[in-house]
């Protein structure tokens, strides 16, 4: 239904030459997410789409999530709950106006919210949709800031997914600046993403201090949470962590991949005499089979 897309994603602008903006791209492929039905009980095809898609697609700038909609920022926000600009359809307004327009205001402040690293899949406004669906109104509110992050890098975890995709984890990497976006969250929406990243059995939260951290309108940001992986960092036989190759990275000197292709490492590892697909499609069924 294109009506229950988010509002600003049926907006559409281009550049001056005609071509598409990056805006334009990424609301082009939450067209395409929910042509997929991406929120439906997915079947196969899409099961393994998902797997090899990860980590999913960031926006392309700074916005607020909400239930009722994704709200995306005009310009580095330094008031991103009042009066930063963003657009809400074709129109350009205030944040608390926008919020309010769609009874999402009266929302937790910024100054009480716990900023949290993000850099696999929640990233990923579809994704975080799905871990906050029962939220509505000021409650679903969460400022999703870009941000540069220095002495990390993003890499794949040594463990697999319950659909099938090898995930991420923050891994030292003095020299590199990677892009992370950074959620500011309330206490119950801390709680649920807690939930949703099994801690103490896939990952902890770590709160970090003295970080080297450039957040998009706001500024350095010393100290925030971020999700630690517990299996440590997946090593595709070269004795190297394998870095994200969908994750922007400035002095990255790790090798990358893509979900796909770091999951056919696995597959080599493994059970090499298995096809890719039935691989990924055996370890989003077979809980046995993924704990190996």
């Amino acid at each position: 239904d294109r009506e229950t897309r988010p509002t600003w994603a049926r907006k559409r602008r281009r550049r001056g030459d005609g071509t598409l903006s990056d805006d334009e791209e990424y609301m082009g492929a939450v067209d395409r997410a929910y042509a997929m039905g991406e929120r439906a009980a997915p079947e196969r095809g899409h099961k393994l789409a998902l797997a090899k898609s990860y980590p999913f697609m960031p926006p392309p700038r700074s916005i607020i999530w909400c239930a009722a909609g994704e709200f995306i920022f005009d310009a580095p926000p330094i008031d991103p709950l009042g009066g930063s600009p963003v657009f809400r359809g074709p129109e350009r307004a205030p944040a608390s106006d926008a919020l309010a327009m769609v009874g999402a205001h009266r929302s937790t402040p910024m100054s009480q919210r716990v900023p949290v690293i993000a850099y696999g899949a929640n990233r990923s406004p579809a994704r975080l949709a799905e871990k906050f669906e029962d939220l509505v109104g000021p409650q679903s509110v969460v400022p999703m800031m870009k941000a540069e992050l220095s002495g990390f890098d993003v890499v794949f975890s040594a463990h697999i997914a319950g659909y099938g995709a090898i995930p991420a984890t923050l891994g030292f990497r003095p020299g590199v600046t990677v892009e992370v976006s950074v959620l500011y969250l309330d206490g119950p929406q801390l709680e649920r993403l807690d939930a949703s990243e099994a801690i103490g059995i896939n990952y902890e939260r770590r709160r970090f201090s003295d970080l080297e951290m450039q957040v998009d309108g706001l500024g350095p940001l010393p100290i925030a949470d971020a999700y630690i992986s517990l299996h440590g960092c997946f090593d595709p036989g070269d004795g190297m962590a394998l870095a994200l190759s969908a994750v922007p990275a400035v002095g990255r000197d790790l090798p990358s991949a893509s979900g796909g292709e770091a999951l056919n490492m696995a597959r080599q590892q493994l059970d090499r005499d298995i096809l890719l697909d039935d691989f990924i499609a055996r370890l989003g069924n077979d809980e046995d089979y993924r704990a190996r």
